[in-house]
């Protein structure tokens, strides 16, 4: 079988035979003026190996060390007559795999080279020097031949611990910052939960005060403290579900849901603030059992809460429109179609963002934290959908988003 000469084992021998010139038959240029003479010169194959940074050693076919180079005497912190004789079997070796077990000298890529004849590559190991300090090494080891010089085996070997060591402080400062989101996430249900139970307290008595014969001015009041309760009261489960949501502890309750009965269910609430501002809320949303999507009921609901609310909030004249219609036999859209301001375009990318609006100005106008479409997105990927929307500022916006009509893997 003939040698590759461009393989890592054949360079490696032609390094280790003695060097000779190697010329033209008449050993000259002739671009050069005066036909000058280029020679090249034979140099010591120790050199080259010595100004190599990878460590080097060679093994006869007993895996027996018989040369390598001063890289190697580097990187293991030994003398070249401490590494030479030696074979990686010697339990001398201590050498450690990258989930921290021992490394058998049998399994070591020299001693595989040896038995199945073929090249090992990308081997990573740390090795402890006599000093008692570890160092990570990249392994690639060729077999050699009888032509090559040997029956044995080439091995190269880098130096990675710096690498190591980066990749182990970057993990750290990882898990660091997990830990404080983790953190920052349960911090936030604890409080919510706190403050939700004297919140439903005060709504509960507000809407017993609404209720009762009051004058013009305390029914007032009253209706101010309700309006004022429920607005803190969303806003309290906005931050909860956000931070459920961040831990990955948000609980699904997956079926099959009737997409018109949903609508039946949802829309009467809506229609109320609908008509507060005088806009026609219209269900386009086809009341056949045939529409159905496979998800959790009442995250659905609270996708279709968020996005008509806002459509109602954002339009002071036109009108709001539903719309659900199948993509094709898996999936399932909806739309959310209304005439409002819009959302203009350098505003559009961030506006799935948490805690972001499309102009910071809409939170003292319109009022609102940001977190109602961050959530929104969050909730219908978990269920196996994509949303988006389309939008033109003085025409009104278009959000939509789609759901899978078969089942799905459910979240772990």
């Amino acid at each position: 079988m003939e040698t590759d000469p461009n393989s890592s084992s054949s360079v490696a021998s032609r390094l280790i035979s003695k060097s000779e010139p190697v010329r033209s038959p008449e050993g000259e240029c002739p671009d050069l003026p005066g036909g000058q003479v280029i020679r090249e010169h034979s140099v010591p194959s120790g050199v080259i190996l010595d100004l190599m940074q990878s460590g080097l050693v060679i093994a006869d076919s007993r895996g027996c060390i018989t040369r390598c180079n001063s890289a190697a005497e580097l990187i293991l912190g030994l003398r070249r007559d401490e590494i030479t004789g030696r074979t990686s079997m010697d339990p001398a070796w201590r050498c450690i795999r990258e989930d921290e077990t021992p490394f058998p000298g049998e399994e070591h890529p020299a001693m595989e080279v040896l038995r199945t004849g073929r090249p090992v590559r990308e081997v990573t190991m740390d090795v402890e020097r006599p000093d008692g300090s570890l160092t990570w090494i990249s392994i690639n080891s060729a077999p050699l031949s009888e032509a090559e010089g040997g029956p044995g085996s080439v091995t190269i070997f880098t130096d990675v611990t710096r690498f190591k060591e980066a990749e182990a402080r970057l993990e750290l400062a990882r898990n660091e910052a997990d830990a404080a989101n983790q953190a920052k996430s349960q911090f936030l249900a604890i409080m919510s939960h706190e403050l939700r139970t004297p919140m439903n307290g005060v709504i509960g008595f507000a809407e017993l005060l609404v209720g009762c014969s009051l004058d013009d001015e305390a029914g007032q009041y009253a209706r101010m403290i309700l309006d004022s309760g429920e607005a803190l009261s969303n806003l309290l489960n906005d931050i909860l579900d956000f931070s459920k949501i961040e831990a990955g502890k948000l609980d699904f309750e997956w079926e099959f849901v009737d997409v018109g009965l949903l609508m039946e269910e949802s829309l009467p609430l809506l229609r109320i603030r609908a008509q507060q501002k005088k806009l026609p809320l219209l269900n386009h949303v086809p009341a056949d059992a045939s529409a159905r999507v496979w998800g959790d009921r009442g995250r659905i609901r609270q996708v279709l809460f968020n996005l008509i609310g806002n459509a109602l909030k954002f339009t002071a004249e036109g009108s709001v429109q539903i719309k659900a219609e199948a993509l094709n036999t898996r999936t399932l859209r909806f739309e959310i179609i209304d005439t409002g301001i819009g959302i203009p375009e350098e505003h559009q990318s961030r506006l799935f963002h948490s805690f972001s609006q499309a102009d910071s100005s809409m939170s003292g106008r319109f009022g609102g934290t940001g977190l109602g479409l961050a959530i929104a997105k969050r909730l219908v990927e978990l269920m196996g959908g994509s949303i988006g929307f389309t939008s033109k500022v003085g025409q009104g916006t278009t959000f939509w988003f789609n759901l899978p009509r078969s089942h799905q893997v459910e979240p772990g």
